[in-house]
């Protein structure tokens, strides 16, 4: 929950969480409606689908293509539990740039607690496949990583790191 309203919601929320409910008798309804309203973010999805249900969390990064204005990544979501997603890219250089993908029934995002941060428009539930248009070329890039804070219960971490140059010295080992 930390992950997808923000450590700054989500310590507020703790704090009004314990000035609402106590000596009183909470459930679980009572804390996630208070960390909405500390959140500004509407959270029935989350309550559905990580409370009440076994869903599982897994993202992955299905391939990287180069296009004329930089480079398109597409993510894959194989888990049934929606979440929001934080997709980081190194350059060669060491810059990290942070792209964030909403969670569409989130109806709000979280803030931008990395200070380099693009906010893409929502990934539907609907969808499997998200595609990130970037501006730096596949060439300039180190890595691309889901999840670089581990914020999540991502079930299967291995796909969420890619590292391109490697990938393409890979092929070319492989390809002679």
């Amino acid at each position: 929950l930390n992950y997808v309203i923000g450590n700054k919601a989500f310590r507020a929320g703790l704090l009004m969480y314990f000035d609402r409910c106590k000596f009183k008798h909470p459930d679980s309804d009572d804390f996630l409606h208070t960390m909405e309203l500390s959140s500004g973010m509407v959270l029935d999805w989350y309550n559905e689908s990580f409370v009440h249900a076994t869903r599982q969390i897994d993202y992955g990064i299905a391939m990287i293509d180069e296009t004329a204005a930089g480079c398109d990544i597409y993510l894959v979501r194989k888990g049934d539990m929606p979440m929001p997603v934080e997709l980081e890219l190194t350059d060669v250089n060491g810059k990290k740039l942070r792209y964030y993908i909403p969670f569409e029934l989130m109806r709000n995002n979280k803030p931008d607690e990395s200070g380099n941060r693009v906010v893409n428009p929502a990934w539907r539930f609907a969808d499997r496949v998200y595609k990130v248009s970037s501006n730096w070329k596949k060439s300039n890039i180190v890595s691309i990583e889901i999840d670089p804070n581990r914020g999540t219960a991502d079930v299967d971490r291995k796909n969420n790191l890619l590292k391109p140059n490697e990938l393409m010295e890979f092929i070319e080992l492989n390809n002679h």
